[in-house]
């Protein structure tokens, strides 16, 4: 569904991405994961043309997103980041209503869709509807952040650190959550985090990037028996992540 073709990314002689180049199948959730700078964020942001790539090509479902409708593209996109984003000034049914609004649903759809989204996490309509984001927990406003992603049955979600910011025991509880939401509506996800333990947790398959290039792309499983260089090896053990006793070619 979605392809990323020697992508790359530099700024002025600074390069950011190198030949980046991976696939994603619909309905599976990719988790990126590597140090600070090493190319995380850039890479999914091109996604929906928040960068733009300075050579290669990006498709989704076989078209380059270059030459998609920019406003069709990122309505198309669900994308939740760590700041969350709320509007203050916006009640948590008004927020979530946002991209419905942009699309021009009726407002009994919108409403129906809000208060279906708020049931999924246990936050009732009747309860949290009309309340305002300084009035919710971390956690709370989190959530609150995914269902406005979620609001116009994206295919396709970008997730940036979104739960970073947040205590275990909630951010424990946020993951299975999307986990949830993610497989029984089939959407495929690109979810940036710098712990193995969530990318092991989430990941169907794990892309490890450093300096602006792929290091390993694999399953879980594939990263725990074999880890493709000493670097992705340090990684892990620095995480307390298990390791084989191979590994590291």
């Amino acid at each position: 569904m979605i392809e990323y073709r020697n992508v790359t990314k530099d700024y002025g002689e600074k390069k950011i991405l190198r030949d980046v180049s991976f696939s994603v199948g619909k309905g599976e959730f990719l988790v990126i994961i590597g140090p600070s700078g090493c190319g995380k964020t850039t890479t999914v942001k091109m996604l929906n043309r928040l960068i733009d790539p300075s050579g290669g090509e990006i498709l989704i479902d076989g078209v380059n997103n270059r030459e998609m409708d920019l406003v069709r593209l990122r309505t198309s996109i669900g994308y939740v980041i760590q700041q969350i984003g709320l509007f203050p000034n916006m009640t948590v049914a008004e927020n979530i209503s946002v991209v419905p609004k942009i699309m021009g649903w009726e407002k009994e759809k919108t409403l129906a869709r809000v208060k279906e989204l708020l049931a999924m996490v246990n936050m009732p309509y009747e309860e949290y509807g009309k309340k305002y984001p300084k009035h919710l927990s971390g956690g709370q406003q989190q959530r609150v952040g995914v269902l406005r992603a979620l609001a116009v049955n994206p295919p396709v979600m970008i997730m940036d650190e979104p739960f970073g910011a947040l205590d275990p025991i909630t951010r424990g509880i946020l993951q299975a959550e999307v986990k949830k939401i993610q497989k029984e509506f089939k959407i495929t996800v690109l979810f940036i985090t710098h712990d193995m333990h969530e990318a092991m947790k989430l990941a169907d398959l794990i892309i490890f990037m450093s300096g602006g290039s792929i290091l390993q792309q694999g399953t879980p499983d594939e990263f725990l028996l074999r880890p493709a260089s000493e670097e992705i090896s340090r990684f892990m053990s620095l995480q307390d992540v298990g390791l084989s006793d191979g590994g590291g070619d």
